[in-house]
């Protein structure tokens, strides 16, 4: 490869951690991009959360100077602003551009205190991960190449105790860890791994790695479906409830043409045969549990939460990452009922207003509980509503079938019951946080979406009664 060619490309941050988790995703990132697979909402979701945080992290050090290229093509002229910023002690920076002919770091916040620089990486995270230390030190290194030593280095975290009181105060919202000692110790792997990482970028041929574990650990790859085109038909990768160790492990039986071992697990084992016939399998005994749970009530309702979860909470006592509903639908035998929340300032209360004006004393949903109202168990049991919730069912083998792989997602379980699908069946308020402008009439969307999915877990218990063994 010439060093005129090699002068093209540059490694960042971002393509360093790629880089750390797989090299093979990395030169396909930079060589062959047209292979990734389609972003997930849930992906897109960080990555605009990630931008909100940091910008309200400037507040933490007020009336600095932002260099932020907005385009690789600008990369050389921020970093020349960049150094012009530091030579003449600008007291803040945001997003300083360090740039060497290999590497390209942007740092979120440069503060100069006693004359001397601290640098901060932001992350709208509640706590710090490894992979934000290699990232913290890939910038410390890039500026070290430089001749630019920072007094110190550290990351800025969301503080999982903060609780918003009606007045946002980001020096109560973010916590500061000093990470200076961390970062120089990684400095002995961070260059030969930031090397590494640089030279696969002009490999004449992707690096040959075996699909694992590493996919998805720290991020899953948008190369997946690439590098396991060998593997897209393997019923073990699509098993739930098994841990990725154990699935690549049980890959290898099922590649050597070797008969599986027990599961040890017959939720497991059921899973396995479906995805392998095609054939759905009920259990009795669950059904039969779930029978004396919901009989007990003279006419069940089933309810479907729309809900949102941010950073940043915007309702008084919440805290960050709450789960806050925007709307809800519930089913009460031929009736339909939708009620929004999204304007209110006390949505949790006014959901279970909803619950209370319905008059049913036993709800159905099928949901994760990552996806429920915070504390919606809690606060229901005070008003004496019995819940069922038929993803714990469905999680211990009640009904399987291929048609809820690859993960028994509470969404997929229900999609599968939907005559006609909602518009938006891949968690509208993702999309709603993302871009609203592609959601059409978004009080109509909502509405079909939420009524939609209650109709669905109604649909899904007949379908239990009705095909029990």
């Amino acid at each position: 490869m010439s060093e005129k060619k090699k002068s093209k490309k540059s490694l960042s941050k971002s393509a360093y951690i790629r880089g750390r988790q797989c090299l093979k995703s990395l030169y396909l990132y930079k060589n062959r991009y047209f292979l990734r697979d389609p972003i997930s909402y849930e992906q897109q979701l960080k990555f605009r959360r990630g931008h909100s945080v940091g910008d309200l992290a400037h507040e933490l050090f007020p009336g600095g100077v932002n260099l932020k290229p907005g385009h690789a093509s600008k990369y050389a002229k921020a970093a020349e602003e960049t150094k012009l910023a530091i030579s003449t002690k600008t007291p803040n920076l945001y997003e300083a551009v360090f740039m060497t002919d290999k590497y390209v770091a942007i740092m979120d916040i440069l503060s100069l205190k006693n004359d001397v620089y601290g640098a901060w990486e932001v992350k709208s995270s509640l706590r710090i991960s490894k992979t934000y230390l290699w990232d913290l030190a890939f910038q410390y290194f890039v500026m070290s190449e430089l001749e630019f030593r920072p007094e110190s280095a550290g990351i800025i975290h969301v503080n999982s105790e903060y609780v918003y009181n009606g007045n946002l105060n980001p020096f109560d919202f973010f916590t500061k860890v000093d990470l200076t000692k961390e970062v120089i110790a990684l400095q002995d792997e961070t260059k030969p791994a930031a090397e590494e990482a640089f030279e696969i970028l002009f490999a004449d041929s992707s690096p040959s790695i075996d699909v694992g574990p590493h996919c998805f650990d720290p991020y899953p790859c948008e190369f997946y479906s690439h590098c396991h085109k060998k593997h897209l038909s393997s019923s073990v990768l699509k098993l739930a409830g098994l841990s990725l160790e154990s699935k690549y492990r049980l890959l290898l039986n099922e590649n050597s043409g070797s008969e599986l071992c027990d599961f040890g697990d017959e939720f497991l084992r059921r899973q396995y045969e479906a995805i392998k016939t095609r054939k759905e399998s009920f259990d009795e005994g669950l059904i039969e549990e779930l029978s004396e749970n919901i009989l007990s009530a003279v006419q069940p309702s089933f309810l479907h939460v729309l809900s949102t979860r941010k950073a940043v909470p915007e309702h008084v006592g919440d805290k960050p990452f709450t789960v806050v509903p925007l709307a809800a639908a519930i089913v009460c035998g031929e009736i339909v009922e939708f009620r929004s929340f999204e304007n209110s300032d006390l949505p949790m209360q006014e959901l279970l207003g909803f619950i209370d004006d319905i008059g049913s004393q036993l709800l159905v949903f099928l949901e994760t509980d990552e996806f429920l109202p915070s504390d919606f168990y809690n606060r229901c049991e005070e008003k004496e509503i019995q819940l069922v919730n038929l993803y714990n069912y469905f999680m211990e083998g009640i009904w399987c079938s291929h048609v809820f792989s690859p993960d028994y997602s509470a969404e997929r379980i229900r999609n599968s019951a939907m005559k006609s699908r909602s518009q938006y069946e891949n968690r509208l308020a993702l999309l709603l946080d993302i871009d609203k402008k592609k959601v059409e009439n978004i009080p109509l969307s909502i509405q079909n979406y939420c009524t939609s999915n209650a109709i669905a877990v109604k649909n899904i218990l007949g379908s239990i009664y009705e095909n029990r063994i």
